[in-house]
């Protein structure tokens, strides 16, 4: 079970050390380790991150040689 919070700006400390305000969307998943191993559960998090960080990797991810 994914559950997404409110999309918010928040104050963070940016690169040079100085403070910015930043969006962020704060996310919380649930899976049973009886069934998925949470090594699992934490990829597909990291993953969803990359995605909502720079979606236009959506549209440009090499998938393989599916459809050929």
């Amino acid at each position: 079970m994914l559950a997404v919070g409110t999309v918010r700006g928040e104050v963070i400390v940016d690169d040079h050390g100085e403070p910015a305000v930043a969006t962020v969307a704060r996310m919380t998943l649930a899976a049973d380790h009886r069934i998925l191993d949470g090594a699992d559960a934490a990829e597909f998090m990291m993953t969803l991150k990359s995605y909502l960080e720079a979606p236009i990797t959506l549209l440009t991810c090499d998938y393989g040689d599916e459809g050929s």
